[in-house]
């Protein structure tokens, strides 16, 4: 009960939904349960939940910059390749000769 209580708040994402069985595991192994010390271990949970979070968005906004620059278009892609360059000038000059 109390595992899914802490599940329902803070998510049950695999990462941390196993963060929290073991936290709630150990927390129950340990001792009495008092008001103070499931304060503490809420705010144990809270803050690990926070920080994976925050992890997690920073992964994403790492691989959706990848994934941008991985689509963008590149330089060397646009710039005309060097026989097309003289291709053109010596066309350009043969009718400049004409």
């Amino acid at each position: 009960m109390l595992i899914n209580k802490f599940k329902l708040k803070y998510g049950s994402k695999p990462s941390i939904a196993k963060f929290i069985d073991n936290e709630v595991s150990r927390f129950l192994n340990n001792g009495r349960l008092t008001e103070d010390q499931l304060k503490a271990l809420d705010s144990k949970i809270n803050k690990e939940a926070n920080a994976r979070e925050r992890k997690d968005a920073i992964l994403d906004d790492h691989k959706s910059q990848r994934s941008a620059s991985a689509k963008a278009p590149s330089v060397h892609a646009k710039a005309p390749a060097l026989d097309d360059v003289k291709s053109v000038k010596s066309h350009a000059s043969s009718k400049a000769s004409s």
